[in-house]
């Protein structure tokens, strides 16, 4: 490995970026099933989700559920409709005429590329789920409302008095959304394609509340009547990312039974599974001469030390580290990334 070749790899950070676009994130994922043997991880996701499965893939922060699910749903039939449940309106996400309300919006944004939905058929979707506009009006007050005090008299006849009310929105009912929204799920299966649901980041529901009381509700709400809508009101797939601690929850299985499959995301403990990972996002952009030797083998040993002990499993933030490190190497003229630069990146992973 040459120190140009090296620098090479410094120079895409989009490869090892710790929070990368949702664009970037399938692109330069090495598959689970060419990492551990026996694994069909990306495979049977497929197979759940374009049989209308309802998929639970479970795993730590960081350990890659967004990478999966989006390298899974790009075979050619599948649509996909990404929701990233964390940064919508979290008064909605967690109800289900508000998640209808925002499920409608995404689909309808994403016409287009998500299904083909006809022009025709999207006018009328907004027009079904837009709300009803009631323009200003005036009304005529009655003796009663005026008092006697108001009431005007000329000539001995009482005057007409009027007020002007306020324009208003009349917002559409749950029934009204839930079949828009099957309306526009059914125009993109019509076009041959399959609907998949990507509902992501829900492993940060219980940290975005101001309070555990909201963050309970949060949870209950999303993991109760929104999950059951999606599973018995809604013909799509669904694959729901969640955090391997919600398993704990005294009523995560009450919620999930019955509704979704779970999947685990593999834990990743051996040096040569990490090598190729590294070799792969090296190459992503700059495809440098001999990726796989970026790093000496005593450095490749204690990045997978710390990837399977001080991080648990973290792939997010292993990958952070490791591109750290590629910058120490680089700064001293290195050839390689040695123990040395991994042990000062941890170093400073952890200070931050």
């Amino acid at each position: 490995m040459s120190h140009d070749a090296l620098a090479a790899a410094k120079a895409t950070p989009q490869a090892f970026d710790p929070t990368p676009m949702p664009d970037s994130l399938a692109v330069c994922l090495t598959p689970y099933e060419q990492l551990v043997s026996g694994c069909n991880l990306e495979s049977e996701l497929r197979t759940h989700v374009t049989n209308h499965g309802r998929v639970g893939l479970v795993g730590a922060i960081g350990s890659g559920k967004s990478s999966v699910s989006r390298y899974a749903l790009g075979a050619p039939e599948l649509a996909m409709i990404a929701l990233n449940v964390v940064t919508e309106d979290r008064k909605k996400i967690a109800t289900v005429r508000g998640f209808l309300e925002i499920l409608v919006s995404q689909l309808l944004s994403r016409a287009n590329s998500a299904g083909r939905i006809t022009r025709k058929l999207r006018e009328d979707l907004l027009a079904d789920t837009t709300p009803t506009i009631n323009p200003p009006r005036t009304e005529i007050l009655t003796r009663g409302e005026l008092g006697g005090a108001f009431w005007l008299l000329r000539g001995g006849v009482a005057k007409q008095v009027t007020r002007t009310l306020a324009g208003s929105e009349s917002y559409r009912s749950t029934h009204d959304l839930r079949q828009a929204a099957r309306e526009a799920l059914a125009a993109i299966t019509d076009s041959k394609l399959v609907p998949v649901l990507l509902a992501d980041d829900t492993d940060r529901l219980l940290r975005v509340a101001d309070n555990p009381e909201e963050a309970e509700q949060l949870f209950r709400g999303f993991f109760g009547e929104v999950l059951r809508e999606i599973a018995e009101q809604l013909e799509c797939g669904l694959i729901l990312a969640i955090h391997d601690s919600y398993l704990a929850h005294k009523d995560f299985q009450g919620f999930t039974t019955g509704r979704i499959v779970t999947k685990h995301i593999p834990r990743l403990t051996e040096s040569g599974q990490l090598a190729q990972i590294i070799s792969r996002r090296a190459g992503f952009l700059a495809k440098p001469a001999h990726c796989e030797d970026l790093l000496t083998q005593d450095g490749l040993e204690r990045l997978t030390t710390i990837h399977c002990e001080g991080r648990d499993g973290e792939l997010r933030a292993t990958l952070s580290i490791f591109y750290q490190a590629l910058a120490l190497a680089c700064q001293d003229g290195s050839e390689q990334v040695e123990e040395h630069h991994i042990r000062a990146a941890d170093t400073v992973s952890v200070s931050l």
